[in-house]
């Protein structure tokens, strides 16, 4: 409601400084064994697991640059159970991954499919400007 709020009175005033690219999304539904693409600060939830972004670290080299190395992308995320929490990492290597893009933990497994790239000058990318998908499957 209070995202609905915001977004009438932006159109209401027709602030520049507000546009429906800055509302937050939704949360999601998590899919198990589906993989989805959550847009930080984004959530995705079922009953017994909630997954949060909390950051984006990315070394890739930017597609308009000749690199020596392709760089990685790792995603710190927060996995929420019934019972407990934990801040998990996990890293995709260019080319291919090397297994750390997976992770078991509470029953689940965690896979880190893909991270886009954002556009414009990598000095200026945030965490908001990442999309990441994901897989989570039960063990």
């Amino acid at each position: 409601m209070k995202h609905f709020f915001h977004l009438f009175l932006c159109l209401l005033l027709m602030v520049p400084a507000c546009s429906p690219e800055q509302a937050p999304a939704a949360d999601l539904e998590l899919p198990l064994g589906t993989p989805f693409v959550l847009h930080p600060p984004q959530k995705a939830l079922s009953e017994a697991l909630r997954i949060t972004i909390l950051q984006v670290i990315d070394s890739r080299c930017p597609l308009d640059v000749n690199c020596i190395w392709e760089g990685e992308v790792s995603v710190r995320l927060l996995a929420e159970g019934a019972q407990d929490g934990a801040e998990l990492q996990l890293t995709l290597h260019q080319p291919a991954s090397d297994g750390r893009n997976v992770v078991e933990w509470e029953g689940y497994r965690i896979t880190l499919e893909a991270v886009s790239m954002p556009p414009g000058h990598k000095a200026n990318w945030k965490t908001e400007d990442y999309d990441v998908r994901l897989l989570v499957d039960r063990l």
